[in-house]
């Protein structure tokens, strides 16, 4: 993945309370990764999985725009 694609994936893992850390390979014009910050190990592929499955479960303690609307009595 470029650049974008790697800080766009480490903003929406930072959202979800997931560690990573985006950094080029070796080139920063070349290919980007998700790196785990402590260990430095390559974590992209688990990252992306990890966001996948959180995809189908719901918000916790994040605010969320809308309407209540009350029954009619």
């Amino acid at each position: 993945m470029n650049e974008d694609q790697a800080r766009h994936l480490q903003r929406l893992l930072s959202l979800c309370g997931m560690p990573g850390v985006a950094a080029p390979v070796d080139d920063p014009a070349g290919e980007w990764r998700i790196y785990d910050e402590m260990s430095q190990q390559d974590i992209t592929d688990v990252s992306r999985q990890r966001l996948a499955e959180s995809a189908g479960r719901p918000p916790t303690g994040t605010a969320v725009r809308g309407f209540v609307v009350p029954d009619r009595a």
